[in-house]
Formats: structure tokens, C-alpha cells, sequence
């Protein structure tokens, strides 16, 4: 299993804050990302391909180390920090769903 990391931008890559991060599994469609209206990290393939895929947005999206990812994502979430490769990796197992867990 392969993580990829995206920054993305209001504008375009150049702005000097990222807006927002997604996480994607490079060889299934699982995807994270920060929820702004949530405040919380969710697991939302069809949201974070329409973002990543999207021809218009592609002057908005820079590809990430994990390293950079880590960076920006306390100025993008208010502190909350990106879930470490396990925890990713544990929630694409259940897509986003693990067996027992009480939906809100």
C-alpha cells in the first residue's frame, strides 16, 4: 500500500499557505482528507478524486512528502495533526467505517 500526499491551494501552488491536505492510496481509490466543516479528518474517495482529478484544479494541487504534509497541516486543521500511516492505513482497511463503531 502506497500513500501519496497533496497540498492544496485557494488560488494556485504558489500561495504561501496550503488550504487544505488529502491523503490518497495510490492503488485503490481510498482517499483522507480534512474536512473543514466536520473538523475532522474523513475518509471520502469521491470527494478527494473530484478535487485531485479535476483538470481545473491541477494549478491549485502540489504532491507532498509526508514530511511537508506533517508541516502544513496544524495551520490547516487548527492543531489536529495528520493521522500517522497506520491509523491511515487501519481506516482504508474498514473505508472509513471499522465494525462496531456507533455513527454519530
Amino acid at each position: 500500500m502506497t500513500l501519496a500526499y497533496y497540498a492544496l491551494y485557494r488560488s494556485s501552488a504558489a500561495d504561501p499557505e496550503a488550504s487544505g491536505v488529502v491523503v490518497l492510496e495510490t492503488e485503490t481509490p481510498d482517499a483522507l482528507l480534512w474536512d473543514h466543516t466536520q473538523k475532522a479528518w474523513v475518509y471520502n474517495p469521491g470527494a478527494a478524486h473530484r478535487i485531485l482529478f479535476k483538470r481545473k484544479n491541477s494549478e491549485r494541487i502540489r504532491s507532498v512528502s509526508r514530511a511537508e504534509a506533517e508541516g502544513v497541516t496544524p495551520g490547516i486543521t487548527g492543531g489536529e495533526l495528520l493521522p500517522d500511516e497506520e491509523t491511515i492505513r487501519w481506516l482504508f482497511r474498514w473505508k472509513g467505517e471499522p465494525p462496531g463503531l456507533d455513527p454519530l
